[in-house]
C-alpha cells in the first residue's frame, strides 16, 4: 500500500505520533508569548556583557505542511518569539539541531523543507543533519518496495536546506561534500562546528539501501579527517569551541541508541580537550574509521559544550570536562513520559534555548523560552 499524506494523517501516524495539539488561536504573537519574550529578554540581558557570546538553539521542529495547520502556526509563533528576542538582545545566529521536517514521500518531504526554508528567510540560521531528515524511514516503513526511492541523498539535502549556509559565513570542507561545516566569530574568537551524526554510506544493493540511515548513526572518514585536520585547528590561541550535532556520541542518562559508529567523536573531543594523542581504529565493512592525530603539539581551542537534540528531552552529561547538553523538542506533541509538559494557550507551547557563553568566567547559561527551565554549566 502506498501511503499518501491524507492517509498518513487519518491513521494518526504523522511522524510516528508527532502530531501537535490543536491551536485555540491563530495569532502568531499572543499575549502569553509576548509576556514570555519580555521575561526572557530580562534574564538574558542580565547575563550578557562585553565578553559574552549568545545564540539560539532550537531542535526537532518536525515541521509539517498540509497535514496540520497547527505545525505552521506554532512554528511561526516560535520564530516570532525568536525574532522579538533578537531585536532586544544580540544573538549571533539560530542553530537548528536536526529533525527539521515531517516525514512523508519524497515529494512531500521536499515540500516541507522548502516551506520551512521560506519561513526562515531573512534569518541567520545554521542547521545540523537529523536522522529523520534523510527520509529513509519512508522507504522502509511506509512504502514497501523492492527498491529505495523515497530517501534524500546528502547532495539533495544540501540543495534543499544547506546551500545558503556559505553566504551566512559557514565554511564547508574543501570538496563542498558532506553536511558538516563551521563558522567563526573572529571578534570574540568563537568557532561553532556543526557535525553530521547521520553521515551514513548510501549504498544500494539491487536498488535497495543496504543501511537504513534513519537508524544508522555514523561519521565518515572524510568528516573525521575534516574535524581533526581543519575544524579543530587554529593559527593562534584563545579560541572557544561550541559543537552541534543531532545525536549525542556519548550515551546520555536516558538513552539506548547504538552509538558505536559515532562514539569516536567523543574520543577525539576528549583527546583534544586534554591535549593528548588520539589513535583510534574501527574496522567494520563500509564503516572503517581511522584517526591518528597528536593534539599535544597543536594550537588548540577550549571546548565549551556540545549542543544536541534527538531525545526530545532536557538532559546533560559532563564527560572528560566536556559538557554534552540535550534540549527538548520544539514541536508541541505528547510523547514519552519524560517529555516536558506542554499546553495550548500557554507559554509551554514553544520551546527553545538562548545560550550565552561567559567567555572569561567559563560559564554556559541556557535561558529557556517556553516549556522547561533555565540551566547553567561550567566549562
Amino acid at each position: 500500500m502506498r501511503w499518501t499524506p491524507d492517509v498518513y494523517e487519518i491513521t494518526r501516524m504523522d511522524h510516528d505520533g508527532y502530531v501537535e495539539a490543536p491551536v485555540s488561536t491563530t495569532d502568531e504573537y499572543p499575549p502569553y508569548i509576548e509576556e514570555e519574550v519580555d521575561a526572557t529578554v530580562r534574564r538574558v540581558q542580565d547575563l550578557q556583557g562585553f565578553r559574552t557570546f549568545s545564540f539560539a538553539f532550537m531542535t526537532d521542529n518536525h515541521y509539517a505542511v498540509r497535514l496540520k495547520a497547527t505545525h505552521q502556526i506554532r512554528f511561526r509563533r516560535t520564530l516570532r518569539a525568536y525574532q522579538e528576542i533578537a531585536k532586544r538582545v544580540h544573538l549571533d545566529y539560530l542553530a537548528l539541531g536536526g529533525d527539521h521536517t515531517n516525514d512523508g514521500d519524497k515529494q512531500y518531504k521536499s515540500e516541507c523543507f522548502r516551506e520551512m526554508r521560506a519561513e526562515l528567510s531573512g534569518l541567520r540560521y545554521f542547521p545540523v543533519n537529523g536522522n529523520h531528515d534523510n527520509n529513509s524511514l519512508w522507504d522502509y516503513n511506509f512504502i514497501p518496495s523492492p527498491v529505495s526511492t523515497q530517501h534524500l541523498l546528502p547532495e539533495e539535502q544540501y540543495v534543499l536546506f544547506y546551500n545558503g549556509v556559505p553566504a551566512q559565513g559557514g565554511v564547508f570542507n574543501r570538496t563542498q561534500r558532506g553536511l558538516y561545516y563551521y563558522c567563526d566569530n573572529t571578534d570574540l574568537k568563537v568557532r561553532s562546528i556543526f557535525l553530521d551524526t547521520s553521515d551514513c554510506p548510501y549504498i544500494l544493493d539491487n536498488g535497495k539501501l543496504r543501511y537504513l540511515p534513519h537508524d544508522t548513526f555514523a561519521c565518515s572518514q572524510a568528516q573525521l579527517d575534516w574535524l581533526t585536520g581543519d575544524a579543530l585547528q587554529f593559527s593562534e590561541p584563545g579560541w572557544t569551541v561550541v559543537l552541534f550535532a543531532h545525536v549525542s556520541p556519548v550515551q546520555m542518562p536516558k538513552g539506548s541508541d547504538d552509538l558505536r559508529r559515532i562514539s569516536i567523536l567523543d574520543t577525539i573531543l576528549s583527546a583534544y580537550q586534554e591535549g593528548k594523542a588520539c589513535h583510534v581504529q574501527h574496522h567494520e565493512q563500509d564503516f572503517a574509521q581511522c584517526v591518528d592525530v597528536d593534539f599535544s603539539s597543536c594550537t588548540r581551542g577550549t571546548i565549551a559544550c556540545v549542543m544536541l537534540g534527538h531525545s526530545h528531552i532536557d538532559q546533560d552529561l559532563n564527560r572528560n570536562g566536556i559538557q554534552y547538553i540535550e534540549t527538548g523538542c520544539a514541536v508541541m506533541y505528547t510523547g514519552s513520559s519524560d517529555s516536558i509538559p506542554r499546553k495550548d494557550g500557554e507559554k509551554s507551547e514553544i520551546l527553545f534555548d538562548i545560550v550565552t557563553l561567559d567567555l572569561d568566567g567559563r560559564q554556559i547559561n541556557l535561558t529557556r523560552v517556553g516549556a522547561g527551565q533555565d540551566r547553567s554549566f561550567s566549562y
